[in-house]
C-alpha cells in the first residue's frame, strides 16, 4: 500500500498544487515541496531530513528527493540527517524549489502564481498537470501517448476554440470549461 501521510490526494487530483516555504521543511513536510507543481520559498527556509537522526528510516520523502535533486544530494541529505541544512539557496540552484522571495512577500507571492495559472484555461492546466504527474513514472513512449490523451480531450472543448479566437483578435479569453 502506498504512504497515506501527506502525498494523496496531491498526486491524483487535477488542480494545481502551489507550495510556498516559510522556514523549515524537513521531514514529511518535504513531501510537499516534492509533491507540489509549483514551489517556492522565503530566502529563510532551509530544508533536511531528519529521520535517520531519530532512529527511523528515511523512506517515502527521500525516495521522492531522488527524483527531484540529484541523487548525490538527496543521498546526502538521508545520511547527514539533522546535522545539516540545505540554504533556499541551495534549494533553488538545485531546482527543487523555483523562486525565493523575501519573507514578508511569500504569501503575496504565492497567491500571485495561483492567479496567473488560474487565468490559463482550467482543462489545458488540469490535462498538463495529470499528463506530467501521470508521465514522469512512465517510460517516454508511454508518457507521450498519455499526454496526447489529455490533448486530444482539451482539443474538442469550446476552450481549444476560444484560445485561439481571443488571441486572434487580442482579447482575453472567455474560457467555460
Amino acid at each position: 500500500e502506498t504512504p497515506q501521510e501527506a502525498t494523496p490526494p496531491y498526486l491524483n487530483m487535477s488542480k494545481p498544487i502551489i507550495c510556498a516555504v516559510n522556514g523549515a521543511a524537513c521531514g514529511a513536510g518535504l513531501d510537499l515541496v516534492t509533491t507540489s507543481d509549483i514551489a517556492i520559498a522565503a530566502e529563510h527556509a532551509t530544508f533536511f531530513d531528519p529521520h535517520v537522526s531519530i532512529g527511523v528510516v528515511s523512506g517515502r520523502e527521500m525516495a521522492r528527493m531522488a527524483r527531484v535533486l540529484p541523487f548525490n544530494v538527496a543521498m546526502r541529505m538521508a545520511l547527514i540527517g539533522k546535522h545539516e541544512r540545505m540554504s533556499a539557496q541551495r534549494a533553488y540552484d538545485l531546482g527543487l524549489i523555483t523562486e525565493i522571495v523575501p519573507k514578508e512577500q511569500l504569501l503575496e507571492r504565492a497567491w500571485e502564481l495561483a492567479g496567473i495559472v488560474n487565468r490559463n484555461a482550467p482543462l489545458a492546466v488540469r490535462g498538463t498537470r495529470m499528463a506530467m504527474r501521470k508521465g514522469i513514472s512512465l517510460p517516454i513512449s508511454e508518457a507521450e501517448l498519455l499526454a496526447e490523451s489529455y490533448r486530444l480531450r482539451c482539443a474538442q472543448t469550446e476552450d481549444a476554440r476560444e484560445g485561439p479566437a481571443a488571441f486572434l483578435e487580442k482579447r482575453t479569453p472567455n474560457w467555460n470549461c
